[in-house]
């Protein structure tokens, strides 16, 4: 069992029912790193998920379930998350890349005055301190970055973990109430158009992509 003292939250997207297996995995690793990990989901319907969540090693998950959370907007989570950080004293957030992550993360970068790693592929703890690893210059070194800052935000790439289930003992699931300001002042959805089903596995599931352009004449030239 980690024996650091390290408050971390993780958030869990969810869509349609589903929870993302990206989160899961951030989640099953922030559980190696520290004993008190949270995790928070938010959404419209998500409460059924939370005993997932707990399967995946959060001691804690807040549920934040309101009809006005049923777009995936950045804006009213940023509030959520700020409100909840300070709540519980948070020192880490983490969260597996996405459209939605991305825009949320720069908001509270500003709301909690934390600063950002990106890209991160892995993460632990050395002398007591968060250090994350990251690949650059086109994926050819890898770094180890740190946090100068009290709030720590790690956004990390995709398929970064997988997910891995994990016992814990006397889980707490919590029903978080949101504030006014969580959705009052939010942007709202309009229209929602979806891409036609295609054939085949997702791209996100391939282990090695191949791709082509207009110079290679046919596909049957790949």
């Amino acid at each position: 069992m980690p024996d650091s003292d390290l408050k971390a939250l993780v958030y869990i997207e969810a869509q349609d029912g589903v929870v993302n297996p990206d989160s899961l995995g951030v989640l099953s690793t922030a559980a190696g790193l520290t004993k008190d990990v949270s995790a928070i989901l938010c959404g419209d319907k998500v409460a059924p998920l939370a005993a997932e969540v707990v399967r995946h090693g959060a001691r804690r998950v807040l549920v934040v379930d309101h009809p006005a959370l049923a777009d995936p907007l950045a804006a009213p989570r940023i509030d959520i998350l700020a409100q909840a950080c300070s709540r519980y004293d948070i020192d880490a957030l983490f969260c597996s890349t996405s459209v939605l992550t991305s825009d949320m993360v720069g908001g509270l970068a500003a709301r909690l005055e934390g600063g950002i790693k990106w890209g991160l592929t892995d993460i632990e703890m050395r002398d007591g301190k968060l250090v994350g690893k990251r690949l650059a210059y086109n994926d050819r070194i890898l770094a180890e970055v740190t946090w100068t800052t009290k709030r720590q935000i790690g956004l990390f790439r995709q398929r970064a973990f997988p997910p891995v289930e994990t016992a814990v003992a006397n889980p707490v699931i919590e029903a978080v109430d949101i504030s006014a300001a969580a959705t009052s002042s939010s942007p709202r959805l309009i229209e929602k158009s979806a891409f036609p089903d295609r054939e085949g596995p997702p791209l996100s599931a391939a282990e090695v992509i191949v791709s082509g352009g207009r110079g290679i004449g046919a596909p049957e030239n790949l």
